[in-house]
């Protein structure tokens, strides 16, 4: 993991080590707008976030053997998996002070991956998440929008 700077934003939790061939994997981002719980002063400026990527639950399941008039095509089985991403955002607070606070996120996700027509049922497959990137700003004074890119690589265990 390494950190960056984008906006003035000090990010922590980008991957820097993704899968070279990943061949069972997802592609995806989480866009959500994260609400300062109650209490928490408002906000002036972020100052940084540091993430990671939580797989909670994985398991196989049965599809159809189909494609779908869009393309999609289902292979017979497919790795449904569940996850979060958990975060800190350090921000100073709109205040004189600007005083440095924190506040953390858990964000639940679920998705899922096809598996190759060739799957044999009951073969291992270990699940990696990897953070390709995040980008975040504050819409108001309590509430920041978030958009967090994911990789999800399932390697099959023979």
């Amino acid at each position: 993991m390494n950190s960056t700077i984008n906006n003035s934003i000090k990010i922590s939790g980008i991957s820097n080590n993704l899968p070279k061939q990943p061949f069972i994997f997802k592609h995806f981002c989480i866009e959500t707008n994260l609400i300062l719980p109650e209490g928490k002063p408002d906000i002036s400026n972020i100052v940084s976030i540091m993430a990671q990527v939580n797989i909670t639950n994985t398991k196989v399941i049965k599809t159809p053997i189909i494609t779908s008039l869009e393309r999609q095509r289902l292979t017979g089985t497919a790795l449904s998996i569940e996850g979060e991403l958990q975060q800190k955002i350090e921000y100073a607070a709109d205040v004189p002070t600007q005083i440095v606070h924190s506040t953390q996120f858990n964000i639940p996700f679920g998705t899922f991956i096809m598996l190759p027509k060739d799957y044999v049922m009951n073969t291992p497959i270990h699940t990696t998440g990897y953070i390709n990137d995040i980008s975040l700003s504050p819409i108001d004074k309590r509430c920041i929008f978030e958009n967090i890119i994911l990789l999800l690589d399932g390697t099959l265990y023979h």
